[in-house]
């Protein structure tokens, strides 16, 4: 299992260590998201997210020194799985006869596939928090860069690096244990070549990312519950009222839980 991979310990106590901790973090997360709301969900994030990004860049860089530096990955590549699948793994971008059909899908039909074509709830629901058009702007662009751009090629050195450190056969890779074993080695990595202290920090961050997928879902659905639902619905098309806005915040809160508790149960 892979709960036990990565520990060392009995399957059956990595699991149940697994359950706890996510049952407290699922916990923690919902307490300040429910008493904060947005502004603290927001905050939270921005220190959870800075925590792993220097982490992983840390990762990332000694991944590079265990592998010899980065002109030695290229040639243990070379040397492991050979030329072509070196060059395949190491191009900056396809040639174009395999770039043109992923091109053509993402023309004609990424609208339908990819729900994040057109931006997402949470990610509107922050872009109309900022104070202005502009600081809308600056934070969306701010947030591709970062989330995007720069997270996405720090882990693409890892992958490669650990291509390297952990090597395998290209024949006999197949299979889904092979799969599984692979995808594992992120966490690997962590446990055999980072010092104690990056270790726990990559730890901490791996562990933010859950706790912000939690409050980012969280207040993004109490947003439903409580304008769309509470305020819309209930109040001014039943009840012909207008609520208070001490009224909303409660029921806010309440729908936190009420998710909270749906979730878990689902």
């Amino acid at each position: 299992p892979l709960a036990s991979g990565a520990t060392g310990l009995e399957p059956w106590v990595a699991t149940t260590n697994n359950l706890i901790s996510i049952l407290m973090i699922i916990g923690f997360t919902a307490l300040y998201s429910t008493t904060g709301g947005l502004r603290s969900v927001i905050a939270t994030d921005t220190v959870q997210f800075s925590i792993a990004m220097v982490g992983t860049l840390v990762y990332a860089i000694i991944v590079i020194i265990q592998s010899g530096g980065v002109g030695q990955i290229v040639e243990s590549l070379i040397d492991l799985y050979g030329a072509t699948f070196a060059s395949q793994t190491l191009s900056f971008s396809p040639n174009t006869f395999e770039a043109f059909m992923p091109f053509l899908i993402i023309i004609s039909l990424q609208w339908f596939f990819e729900r994040n074509s057109d931006g997402t709830g949470y990610f509107a629901q922050r872009m109309m928090a900022c104070r202005s058009d502009r600081d809308a702007k600056i934070a969306a662009f701010t947030f591709t860069w970062l989330q995007i751009f720069l997270r996405s090629l720090i882990w693409l050195v890892i992958g490669v690096g650990l291509l390297v450190v952990y090597p395998f056969d290209p024949v006999t890779a197949s299979g889904e244990d092979f799969v599984a074993g692979r995808e594992l080695l992120f966490a690997t990595g962590i446990k055999d070549l980072l010092p104690p202290g990056i270790r726990g920090l990559m730890l901490t961050g791996m562990l933010a990312a859950l706790a912000s997928t939690i409050d980012t879902h969280l207040t993004w659905g109490a947003s439903y519950w409580s304008n769309d639902l509470y305020l819309r619905i209930v109040n001014r098309a039943w009840l012909k009222r207008e609520p208070s806005n001490k009224e909303q915040v409660i029921i806010a809160r309440l729908s936190n839980v009420v998710i909270l508790t749906i979730a878990l149960i689902i």
